[in-house]
């Protein structure tokens, strides 16, 4: 790799608090996103790395760190097939956006060495990097790499992905709500003013660990109870695990400065909550809740907790929101703008690894066609509550 050294560990007993840091300085510098940061990774590990394998590749550049990649394998059976695939930590559950704690100077190198200790050395069928933004400086240069090197391996796809929303944030409040339309900034104050003149309104910005501790579960409580009015199971007690794992990972970043809940109640009585992280200049919003009922469904709650979490992330001298993935029309009308992610998909050079790519393939689609979009998303909302399960593990597991 010319210039380019290349250290892999196994374990995050392996990293002290310097590399962390250098981690940290490193995803900072590079606008990486906080899920490649060593402390979110490191959690979701501790939850979900069971029957895994981790690969954390730390690249340098005489003594400098200059990449990031953690990775997992997992063993994927198909009837008689077993399928050995690698992916970002944390893909998947649910879908992120992945912009990589990498310089584009060294992304091609970078690139080209994790291909090929994956499909050499660890002997993976199938690579799925991402999603990852066309805001990431380096993703051209890390995407193309795997084309240079193309006659060493089998399939390499970058493949769309849809949309995920971010907001360009102003320097003040006031100039952002200057950018909204003249219809949504009047819409925006009049549901404000009718809140507070109705209701005994209470707005607070929880960060303290042991106070965001105690009310997580309230949070995750009226987020449920939110979903329930639909017939769906919400966040928490959809996706295995969740809950424990954003109450641990609620706290355990609140101790890094990073986790911000924000409570809008009416006298005691939550109204709307607004759950993000802060990393390097940017806010990374989660969830949102809100109570439910005619009397407060008149009010936009759900576009008046999204404001109150864009003026607070201003006033902490924020500029960008990463607002989750796929298109939501409300984010738009508050100025969140759409972009494209992607994902990179590679094969090892034998015809059964590429037999196999194209398994999952049809198998993701007839999962995501036939379980999520028509059984999961139509058909089980419409059953009485005994029906109403979680999502299934192999549904996460094929999703690449």
């Amino acid at each position: 790799m010319s210039d380019v050294a290349c250290m892999v560990v196994d374990s995050y007993n392996h990293i002290d608090q310097a590399l962390e840091k250098e981690w940290d300085e490193l995803a900072i510098q590079t606008k990486g996103s906080i899920y490649l940061t060593c402390a979110w990774s490191r959690i979701w590990w501790e939850f979900y790395g069971k029957k895994k394998h981790l690969r954390i590749f730390f690249y340098r550049v005489k003594g400098k760190l200059v990449g990031v990649i953690p990775v997992y394998i997992e063993q994927i059976r198909i009837g008689l097939v077993v399928v050995r695939i690698a992916r970002l930590v944390d893909a998947y559950n649910p879908k992120r956006v992945f912009d990589l704690p990498l310089f584009k100077e060294h992304a091609e190198s970078v690139g080209k060495h994790l291909a090929r200790h994956l499909v050499g050395t660890d002997r993976c069928d199938l690579i799925s990097i991402g999603p990852v933004s066309d805001e990431c400086e380096a993703k051209k240069s890390f995407f193309a790499s795997a084309k240079k090197i193309k006659k060493e391996l089998g399939v390499v796809q970058d493949v769309h992905f849809g949309v995920y929303t971010h907001f360009d944030l102003s320097n003040t409040f006031d100039a952002y709500m200057h950018t909204l339309s003249k219809s949504e900034r009047k819409n925006r104050q009049y549901y404000e003013k009718r809140l507070a003149k109705e209701y005994d309104i209470h707005s607070v910005v929880i960060r303290e660990p042991d106070k965001i501790e105690s009310e997580m579960p309230q949070f995750a409580a009226l987020h449920a109870a939110q979903w329930r009015k639909q017939g769906r199971l919400g966040y928490f007690n959809a996706w295995p695990l969740s809950d424990a794992f954003n109450r641990h990972l609620a706290v355990e970043l609140a101790r890094l400065g990073r986790t911000r809940l924000i409570k809008i109640s009416n006298g005691e009585i939550p109204i709307i909550y607004e759950y993000y992280y802060l990393f390097g200049n940017c806010s990374y919003w989660q969830l949102s809740a809100r109570i439910e009922g005619e009397e407060w469904d008149r009010l936009s709650l759900g576009a008046t907790g999204a404001v109150a979490m864009i003026r607070e992330t201003i006033e902490e001298g924020i500029t960008k929101i990463e607002g989750g993935v796929a298109h939501y029309e409300y984010k738009t009308r508050l100025g969140g703008i759409e972009s494209n992610i992607s994902i990179l998909r590679v094969t090892a050079r034998q015809p059964i690894s590429i037999a196999k790519y194209h398994l999952c393939v049809l198998l993701q689609k007839l999962y995501i066609k036939l379980y999520y979009r028509l059984w999961y998303s139509r058909i089980q909302p419409k059953l009485p509550s005994f029906f109403h399960r979680p999502i299934w593990v192999n549904y996460t597991s094929m999703i690449f």
